[in-house]
């Protein structure tokens, strides 16, 4: 089939959007005629991996955006009005191609958000819309954790997505010929659609580092490379015994942007109370609420506890998920968690919240929230507790998960375009 795919982000190598980005792309065009739409940014990239892979029939077509649109920030701020402008010339570009070439699908992979539009739909052409996500309505009772300007952030998030959502994702998911969601949380959104719940995860399992059986505390970054809480703070996973011949530690892990909605202080306020005695926590990654989690160590009296890597290299922070004993990942509204299925790929359990992408990665749970892959917490309630009882009750590791490996996606995808052009 004749294939054209929008696809903003799409990098070789990469990881999260322009990784899930080029693995969906190449893999379709492994079996058929490809061509993938994308930023200007991406296109060398694509051809150096092309050239490397002469089998995949694929080519690419960069679509700018104006100037105008360059808006400074990630895609969390001034991106997103980008993207937006960019799907008005991926729309143009897209008709224009149709017009010589004649597509029998078109495929929307990158930044599918259920409240955002999309370009490539083509009149009479099948499309196939997702891995689309969306995020879960915040509990109310994170304000205090948020703060009240952030909490505010979040709420007006909510109006324009919700908008969003009837202006933009109500209509292409009548349009979709097949639409896949992210989450549980999408599919019962779009129940009338019947979408396939799929994550946009594509992992190179083979490239994992191996797990080892038991947690192998001293494998771990020098001190020089940490920035501690406290001057005392450990070197991360290095084996502490107490006077008494206590065991040592364990050791739980997070790893991802420190946003306030991320729940970083949720878990650092787990692991001051008494159930989580036992654990420490080795936090990877930089972001602006940083300063506040080190005020919270400092507050709650567990800054000789945890310890603050900054943003480190993907092979370091795989190797320190390959050798804990859990990820602590309580975010409260994220689509699907890349570092979850790494995680759960390396044989380590989970703990996250009873929301969105994490939850149903980490999959079915008893009513306790307890599961063969880690613990779900219901985000009510006692929520700082139950994930302190969490770790407590935590299992040890776990038989890998290969349900993401990108080695899945071209019989998927074979499977979605002739359910699509049917």
């Amino acid at each position: 089939m004749k294939v054209a795919i929008g696809a903003f982000a799409c990098g070789p190598g990469g990881g999260s959007e322009p990784g899930a980005g080029w693995e969906w792309t190449r893999a379709a065009a492994l079996r058929h005629d490809v061509w993938v739409f994308t930023d200007p940014s991406w296109i060398e990239p694509i051809r150096a991996a092309v050239r490397a892979e002469p089998e995949l029939r694929l080519t690419p077509v960069e679509v700018p955006a104006p100037a105008w649109a360059n808006y400074p920030g990630d895609f969390g701020r001034g991106e997103r009005m980008r993207y937006v402008a960019w799907q008005y010339f991926l729309r143009r570009a897209v008709r224009a191609k149709h017009a010589e070439i004649g597509f029998d699908i078109t495929h929307h992979i990158t930044y599918a958000a259920d409240w955002m539009p999309s370009g490539v739909v083509l009149p009479g052409v099948p499309f196939v819309w997702g891995p689309v996500g969306g995020t879960a309505p915040l509990p109310s009772q994170f304000r205090e954790q948020l703060g009240d300007k952030q909490f505010a952030v979040e709420v007006a998030r909510g109006v324009i997505t919700a908008a969003g959502r009837v202006a933009c994702g109500e209509v292409l998911s009548r349009r979709a010929s097949v639409m896949l969601a992210a989450n549980e949380d999408v599919a019962r959104r779009f129940r009338r659609a019947h979408p396939r719940v799929e994550p946009n995860i594509a992992l190179h399992l083979d490239e994992l580092p191996l797990a080892t059986p038991v947690p192998d505390r001293g494998a771990q970054p020098a001190a020089a490379t940490a920035r501690p809480v406290a001057a005392a703070a450990q070197v991360a996973g290095t084996e502490i015994t107490g006077t008494d011949g206590a065991k040592p530690p364990r050791r739980a892990v997070f790893a991802g942007r420190l946003l306030a909605w991320k729940g970083v202080r949720l878990a650092v306020a787990a692991l001051a109370r008494p159930h989580a005695e036992g654990w420490t926590l080795d936090i990877y990654g930089s972001g602006p609420d940083e300063d506040q989690i080190r005020a919270a160590c400092e507050q709650l009296g567990v800054a000789d506890r945890v310890t603050l890597h900054g943003q480190r290299p993907r092979d370091e922070v795989l190797k320190a998920l390959a050798t804990c004993d859990a990820l602590l990942f309580p975010s409260m509204h994220d689509s699907a968690g890349w570092i979850v299925a790494e995680t759960l790929a390396l044989g380590r359990p989970v703990i996250c919240l009873d929301i969105g992408g994490p939850a149903m990665q980490v999959g079915e749970v008893s009513r306790f929230g307890m599961g063969p892959r880690g613990i779900r917490v219901r985000p009510y309630g006692d929520v700082v507790g139950a994930l302190a009882r969490a770790l407590r009750d935590c299992p040890g590791p776990l038989e890998p998960d290969r349900r993401f490996d990108v080695e899945r996606l071209p019989n998927l995808l074979d499977e979605l375009y002739v359910k699509a052009a049917r």
